[in-house]
């Protein structure tokens, strides 16, 4: 249901839905709807901030704004004058939502399980937070309030508990269970689409689809024949998973398509993609102790912390991997991640940070690498100045001239530079260097030319596909221009570009532009 006379927009996420994959569906009819939408329409690739920060996409899809300014800088940032991290917690970001920027006449939205986002209160419209989304920032919320109840009863539950799809178990049990509870993940969706469609009125309309996230974590390897965890023998339900959960949910796009007024612009969006995972998240850190040179030193901090990771590390070495996955059903997602975190800080050597120059911070993809920076850490050991830019460059250098032991190929394609590239009031939680793996062969251990090689066991890789910053965007309607190719276009255009549909103002703030083959009459507006 929408209002009859205005404009109305519906965004479709399929979170982390690789462009390549999606395009071979299209072309082999097995994402039809996607593909009748992108011929009537456009389709075409869309740059994200996940060349930094994958987990800051949504909020930056959401706030309009990038992750410098919104405050979001993954998964586990260092917290403001300490040299600590800890999940970043919903609700702390500095901007709200774009459709709620827009003066005294903001659109009617439902907005639907989108990753990391929470319930806005002073917006207007109706907000479901961490029913079923992938690496939720917040508990399970609604506003209002009674609205996940209603959904409980109405719908159900999502049949996957949050985070569950990130235990580390690798029997084929466990994977033929995921698969089947992504098929029924989809189809609970379609159900919740059904639900608000009939609920109330509507001028845009958001929902994210996680189950292609969680797909092309789990499930590359099956997939990817050159992936070393793939197996010739395994089942051809999980080699084709991917596949078949991408093709249901384009199944469930038709079905919410359908229900729409003819004039509804759709937008199908693709935060970001999907690769095979080849990474060396676990070596990073060791080579920075050596640049460092405190590999064994006294700890310094304070007791119950160094309790705590210890107590997380010893748990997740002592306990299987699936008595670990039952007892963690009965925990809640943020105080997973909070666990995790925990984890985390112990096999990135948290303990000796406060006396390395430069060391790495816990991650899930890229190498992330904070500076000992005196005036921001709280015993910092760098100058700011010439020391600090000599320190980068330096760290730069050696990055790019490693290399694996096994094949000599170097590991890291590029660094980057994330505060220079978002820069904001939130620039400094951010790490000073980004490194980002090489692509094409696994990493079996890294060689340095001053410090040697760096080999240890694996022991967090749960993950045989992991982000690649590029998506995509298909849209369909009224004032789109068919075939168009919007150039250099990025997740941060969104925000303008559907304000500009919905006839509403554009707040200054936003740092996108209006897409002009999408909403061409107000391209000038700004």
């Amino acid at each position: 249901m929408t209002h009859s006379s205005s404009p109305s927009v519906v965004v479709i996420g399929l979170d982390a839905a690789e462009v390549g994959l999606v395009e071979r569906y299209m072309a082999e009819g097995a994402m039809p709807t996607l593909a009748s939408l992108a011929a009537r329409g456009l389709m075409c690739r869309l740059a994200s901030v996940a060349d930094a920060f994958a987990g800051a996409v949504w909020p930056s899809f959401l706030y309009g704004v990038h992750p410098g300014k919104h405050g979001y800088c993954g998964g586990y940032p260092i917290k403001p004058g300490t040299l600590d991290v800890d999940p970043a917690d919903a609700g702390e970001d500095a901007y709200r939502p774009f459709y709620a920027e827009t003066g005294d006449d903001p659109p009617r939205v439902v907005v639907l399980d989108v990753p990391k986002s929470h319930a806005d209160e002073k917006a207007r419209g109706a907000f479901l937070v961490a029913w079923g989304a992938h690496a939720a920032r917040s508990a399970a919320a609604s506003h209002p309030p009674e609205l996940f109840a209603e959904v409980l009863r109405e719908v159900g539950p999502y049949p996957i508990p949050l985070l569950a799809q990130e235990d580390d178990i690798h029997e084929l049990s466990y994977y033929r269970d995921l698969h089947r509870l992504l098929l029924k993940g989809v189809e609970a969706r379609q159900r919740l689409h059904r639900h608000f469609l009939a609920r109330e009125p509507w001028d845009l309309f958001i929902t994210v689809f996680g189950e292609t996230h969680i797909v092309g974590h789990r499930f590359w390897h099956f997939m990817d024949e050159a992936h070393p965890w793939h197996k010739v023998n395994d089942p051809v339900e999980l080699k084709s998973a991917i596949r078949s959960v991408y093709t249901a949910v384009d199944a469930a796009i038709a079905d919410l398509v359908e229900q729409l007024r003819p004039d509804t612009t759709v937008l199908i969006v693709s935060s970001h993609g999907m690769k095979a995972n080849y990474n060396a998240l676990e070596l990073l850190p060791r080579l920075l102790e050596r640049f460092s040179g405190v590999e064994r030193h006294m700890s310094q901090r304070p007791v119950f912390d160094r309790l705590l990771a210890g107590s997380a590390l010893a748990l997740r070495s002592l306990v299987p991997a699936a008595a670990r996955a039952r007892i963690k059903r009965g925990v809640s997602g943020p105080l997973r991640q909070r666990l995790r975190g925990a984890y985390l800080k112990a096999i990135w050597g948290w303990d000796r940070w406060p006396t390395m120059r430069a060391f790495c911070t816990p991650s899930e993809d890229n190498g992330y690498i904070r500076v000992n920076l005196r005036g921001r850490e709280p015993d910092g050991l760098v100058e700011p100045g010439a020391e600090y830019e000599a320190l980068l460059s330096e760290l730069t250098s050696e990055l790019l001239s490693l290399t694996d032991v096994e094949t000599g190929r170097p590991v890291i394609a590029s660094v980057l530079r994330p505060q220079e590239k978002y820069p904001g009031p939130a620039a400094t939680r951010m790490p000073d260097l980004i490194a980002h793996w090489a692509p094409g062969t696994p990493i079996r251990g890294l060689r340095s030319a001053r410090f040697g090689d760096v080999v240890a066991p694996t022991r967090v890789q749960h993950r045989s596909g992991d982000h690649r910053p590029t998506g995509f965007l298909v849209a369909a309607g009224p004032t789109v221009a068919p075939g168009a190719r919007p150039k250099d276009a990025q997740l941060l255009d969104l925000a303008p570009t559907i304000l500009s549909l919905l006839n509403r103002p554009i707040p200054p703030h936003l740092d996108g532009r209006i897409l002009p083959e999408i909403a061409p009459e107000r391209c000038e507006a700004r």
